[in-house]
């Protein structure tokens, strides 16, 4: 579970520690403080140092063909926190950049889980810039993120039975046995369904963000209309 401030970018969350928060929420609101404070000591060169520092330096991704263990989801979620924090909390031109955390998670080869850690950590940093900026470039990347996890999703969920069809042949081949036609539409199916959720999901993030938008021009933006 990521800590609650996350969820409240859009507004001016509290960083005090709260009874529910583990150790590593407790850990990202002291980076936050961290770099506030510096921010308002205008030590621009220290922030830069400390977010350097703090980037992980690992970027596994995590096949939806492969098994996936729950503390492999924590780690994604942990790595996602940190640089949501560090984002939200530094300056515009000391923040780690989005694409850093955009590419945690390749939406048209990743699992569901992995898939939602990441659209919430978009919708987080979305309703943070369309709430607190009118500044069209600073949404721009995000903008790039949503449309590029949204076609990946589609991508997914339209090559479903062309992808189950190829594992049918491969099995075919290897061990000499093939899915009958039944089963391959009640998995394409089945596999179309899972995708349907991160693409709702997607959709309703942008929804919330419209909805704490401040500005028309963000409004826009968060619509993804395509209008400049």
């Amino acid at each position: 579970m990521s800590p609650r401030f996350l969820g409240e970018l859009d507004t001016e969350p509290s960083l005090d520690v709260e009874p529910e928060d583990r150790c590593f929420h407790i850990l990202l609101k002291m980076v936050a403080l961290v770099i506030k404070h510096l921010a308002n000591a205008k030590d621009t060169k220290t922030i830069r140092n400390l977010v350097a520092r703090l980037l992980p330096n690992h970027n596994r991704q995590f096949s939806k063909n492969e098994a996936i263990r729950q503390r492999d989801i924590a780690s994604l979620r942990n790595h996602h926190d940190l640089l949501c924090t560090m984002y939200w909390a530094a300056p515009v031109n000391e923040r780690p950049a989005v694409a850093l955390i955009q590419n945690l998670v390749v939406s048209s080869q990743s699992h569901n889980e992995a898939c939602l850690i990441n659209l919430r950590s978009w919708e987080s940093l979305a309703q943070f810039v369309v709430a607190t900026s009118v500044d069209v470039a600073s949404f721009k990347l995000l903008k790039q993120w949503q449309t590029t996890f949204f076609s990946g999703l589609c991508q997914q969920y339209l090559g479903q039975e062309d992808e189950i069809r190829q594992q049918s042949e491969s099995l075919q081949h290897t061990d000499g046995e093939s899915m009958t036609e039944s089963r391959i539409l009640e998995t394409v199916t089945a596999n179309m369904r899972s995708t349907m959720v991160p693409m709702c999901v997607s959709i309703a993030a942008m929804v919330s963000t419209m909805k704490v938008a401040k500005s028309n021009i963000m409004l826009n933006q968060a619509l993804n209309s395509g209008k400049p």
